[in-house]
């Protein structure tokens, strides 16, 4: 069985990142800890997805938003999913932008109007799909408290893309995405990667949440 040679410590090398932004390549000191993956999984374990999940964007969709207005907040927020509730705030669903370019496909091949129309008269589609329309149920959900390490193996299982983070009253916090996992590891080894979001925000709204309980 093939086995990886063990590398010395001091020749490893290491990414950092200097105050220019960009990335350079440096050997690691003899006495300079390296994280092992065991140590970054044993990090996981301890670590709430709420600490990792993404809150830079609206936490919430309504189920009547069209898919225009969803559109727009994808685009303005550069985000790629967003979860969906109903008017009690309970989650029912997620929109992502392959739903909506799934939408915006199935128009153009459809053919919408009445064929052979007579002159002086037009068809106007009356209604847009809205985000109930066009979004994928909510097969799953995790509490905020969910350990890091399950959550990123559902992850990695390719069932899902996203995953809706609830609190303990079943409304919608947040949503923790593989972005947000691979940041968190980036983070683990040290590079300096910024939080999704202002953590201002996270916390007005953990402290919102907490209120309703």
């Amino acid at each position: 069985m093939f086995q990886e040679p063990s590398l010395d410590r001091t020749r490893r090398s290491r990414l950092t990142r200097p105050d220019s932004g960009r990335f350079e390549t440096r050997k690691a000191r003899a006495d300079e800890p390296i994280p092992e993956a065991r140590d970054v999984r044993r990090i996981a374990a301890r670590t709430p997805v709420s600490e990792v999940m993404s809150w830079g964007f609206p936490l919430e969709l309504g189920a009547d938003f069209s898919v225009e207005t969803v559109a727009s907040i994808f685009i303005e927020n550069d985000i790629m999913a967003a979860p969906v509730v109903d008017g009690a705030g309970r989650l029912i669903g997620i929109v992502s932008m392959a739903d909506l370019l799934r939408e915006y496909w199935d128009d153009v091949e459809t053919d919408e109007g009445p064929a052979n129309l007579e002159a002086g008269f037009h068809s106007t589609r009356l209604a847009r799909a809205i985000a109930s329309e066009v979004m994928q149920p909510a097969g799953i959900a995790i509490p905020s408290s969910t350990p890091l390490l399950h959550a990123a193996a559902l992850l990695a299982s390719g069932s899902v893309g996203q995953i809706p983070v609830t609190s303990e009253t079943g409304m919608v916090m947040g949503l923790l995405t593989a972005l947000d996992v691979v940041r968190w590891l980036t983070r683990a080894e040290g590079l300096d990667v910024p939080l999704q979001g202002d953590t201002r925000e996270r916390d007005a709204r953990l402290a919102e949440i907490a209120s309703m309980r």
